[in-house]
This record gives C-alpha cells, sequence and structure tokens, in this order.
C-alpha cells in the first residue's frame, strides 16, 4: 500500500497516449512495533488471505466496512492483531457475530460500515491497543496517519508482507463515474492529476482500514479509485457513524 505517485513527462508520445499514467515507488515507511497497535487484518477463516484492513475498538470488536462481508457467516472471519507482519500473526481470534448497518446499500455503497465480534475477549499488549472515536467532523486540511497492507506498486498487486503507514491530508471530495460521496465522506490524498507530483495513497486491500489524527479514529477507508492514487481515497467519516457503533460495542 501507501505509493508516492511521481509524475513525470517522458516524451510527448507517452504524454499523449497515457495523459494520466504514474511512475510509482514506495511512499510512506514501514510501521514501527507497536506504532499502529489499532490495526487488525481481516481473513476468511481457515485462510491466510488477508482481504481487508479493520481498527480494534476494544476487548471484543474490530470496525470495518460492509461491502466485503456481505453474505458471510457470523464465524467466518479470522480477525488477527498484534502483528506488522501477514506472514506473522501473533493473535488470532475467530469471529462470532457480523453486524452490517442496516441502511448499508450495496450499489450506492452508502452507510457501508459493520461491526465484527471476536469469539473470545482479545488481550491487551503494547501491541495490542484499542483506539477512541473522534467525535468530531473533520475538516480539510487535517493530516491523519493510514496504515495497511495494500499492495505497493513494486509488488506485482500482492499485499505487502508488511504493514506500512504514511501521512495523508483531508480534501474535498470530488465525485466521479465509480462513487458518489456524502456528508458522511470526507476524503485524502489527491483530486489532482498530475499535480502535486507526489501523493501518498491506498491501494487494494487497505479497504476498512484506519485513518487516525490526534489519537482517535476519523475516517474507516470505504473507496479507493481502480487506479490506486489517481485519485483521492475516500474514507467513512467516524462522528457520522460513532452513535451507531458505540450502540453495539
Amino acid at each position: 500500500m501507501l505509493k508516492i505517485v511521481l509524475f513525470a513527462v517522458l516524451s510527448f508520445t507517452l504524454t499523449f497516449a497515457f495523459p494520466y499514467r504514474e511512475q510509482r515507488i514506495f511512499n510512506g515507511r514501514n510501521a514501527l512495533p507497536g506504532e499502529v497497535p489499532y490495526i487488525a487484518s481481516l481473513r476468511f477463516w481457515g485462510t491466510t488471505h488477508h482481504f481487508a484492513g479493520a481498527t480494534l475498538l476494544n476487548n471484543r470488536w474490530v470496525l470495518t466496512v460492509a461491502h466485503p462481508l456481505i453474505g458471510r457467516a457470523g464465524s467466518s472471519i479470522n480477525i488477527v492483531v498484534g502483528t506488522n507482519m501477514l506472514n506473522a500473526g501473533v493473535v488470532n481470534r475467530r469471529s462470532s457475530a457480523i453486524r452490517i448497518h442496516e441502511l448499508f446499500d450495496q450499489v450506492t455503497k452508502r452507510n457501508d460500515i459493520a461491526c465484527i465480534q471476536s469469539a473470545t475477549i482479545i488481550t491487551f499488549t503494547q501491541f495490542i491497543t484499542p483506539i477512541p472515536i473522534s467525535p468530531s467532523f473533520i475538516e480539510n486540511g487535517i493530516i491523519g496517519l493510514i496504515s495497511g497492507w495494500g499492495a505497493t506498486e513494486n509488488s506485482n498487486g500482492a499485499d505487502s508482507n508488511t504493514l506500512r503507514v504514511a501521512n495523508v491530508e483531508t480534501v474535498p471530495c470530488i465525485n466521479n463515474n465509480d462513487f458518489t460521496f456524502t456528508q458522511h465522506h470526507m476524503c485524502a490524498g489527491s483530486n489532482f492529476i498530475p499535480s502535486p507530483p507526489i501523493i501518498a495513497s491506498l491501494c487494494t486491500t487497505d479497504i476498512g482500514g484506519p485513518m487516525v489524527f490526534n489519537g482517535q479514529l476519523i475516517g474507516i477507508a470505504a473507496w479507493i479509485p481502480v487506479r490506486c492514487g489517481s485519485l483521492a481515497d475516500g474514507y467513512n467519516r467516524a462522528s457520522s457513524y460513532r452513535t451507531w457503533i458505540l450502540g453495539i460495542i
């Protein structure tokens, strides 16, 4: 995940044929041990397949997006916490319940939010710590921390085995052919291609992961453009769903 999108005009022909083509290199950095103790990797039970990120809210519940959970049984998810490495799960907990927002729309992806309950208690350590949900409406211009194991440019579409982090700035959301934003969304990254020349972005399985500011959860990654980094990423506003979430956990 978390790539620098570096735009360079290589030639007139290349620019004409691919007006928005970007050359990507690594962005952000590897997370330090215990730096993001609230992040979780979601996997299908019985497999090592990471399909989304999540945020630890207390010793039984994690928060993520709803759309990859449609049709899944309550006990079908493996919640992995306490590690920066996908291939070295420290704490694995099988899910016992999935609570999808009752107004989630599979077409528009509105209210794309869900809570997953662990079947057993998750013990907190310096590497496993929940994070509070911000009650504040986040304005543009805030610098938040994003994290995840999504693909990087050099991984050929595969997940990064190492947890990555980067800082991104909240920006105005601009509707596109794939997604229509509401007041319950916020965006981060860049809407202007090819300027600025260097931006950070999410990719693929970073979906569902956290955006954090001042020690509180402010966003849940909900929309990533097909070409990662080509537009600002979309997040569910944590404050918009705080009451709903607290009513479950």
